[in-house]
């Protein structure tokens, strides 16, 4: 599958596509096309941090350039092992078939939704539609129930909270940069 076939592909996933998201886990050629996607996702959401600083009263979160960086490294990084966990979830507490890479696929795919993160007021649609679609994944990758989808995807969402929370990376200033106070 090449890149621009793979961007289509995504479209569907995100659309809750039932032959994409099934054509993808099973196309080994779509592996590097999904890392990239979610490399660019990332980099879209850190960027947007920049572009559009999130405010909160008279105060302003904005990262610098090398923090929108690291922030996006981060991302990929922690998108590799949230997926990783879920594969672990879905086989060892419920048994499911399938492999890691499939999985990964597929994820990757629905994460070109994250470029829309390019504009924070958008970050939470791209949640809660990245939510829907990792337990709609789970349940055709993996052949999860809608119910194990679910457990699953609460499971490995408290593993990294409490992970992050340890390793303060909730800190609103670890997330969007330094702390800037607006004048009035």
């Amino acid at each position: 599958m090449d890149f621009v076939q793979s961007i289509k592909q995504a479209f569907k996933v995100v659309e809750l596509n039932d032959h994409a998201i099934r054509k993808v886990a099973k196309d080994q050629s779509a592996t590097w096309p999904a890392i990239i996607i979610v490399i660019v996702a990332s980099f879209c959401g850190a960027f947007g941090s920049i572009l559009f600083p999130i405010k909160y009263g008279p105060v302003i979160y904005r990262p610098t350039f090398l923090e929108a960086v690291g922030h996006a490294i981060v991302a990929v990084f922690l998108f590799l092992i949230i997926v990783y966990l879920l594969h672990l979830v879905a086989n060892h507490l419920f048994q499911a078939r399938g492999d890691y890479l499939s999985l990964l696929r597929v994820i990757g795919h629905g994460y070109i939704i994250g470029v829309l993160s390019l504009l924070p007021v958008l970050s939470i649609l791209v949640l809660i539609w990245g939510l829907v679609l990792l337990v709609r994944i789970l349940k055709d990758v993996k052949r999860l129930k809608a119910e194990q989808a679910i457990i699953a995807v609460v499971l490995v969402g408290m593993v990294i909270f409490v992970f992050l929370a340890i390793f303060q990376d909730l800190n609103a200033d670890n997330l969007y940069g330094a702390l800037y106070l607006v004048p009035h």
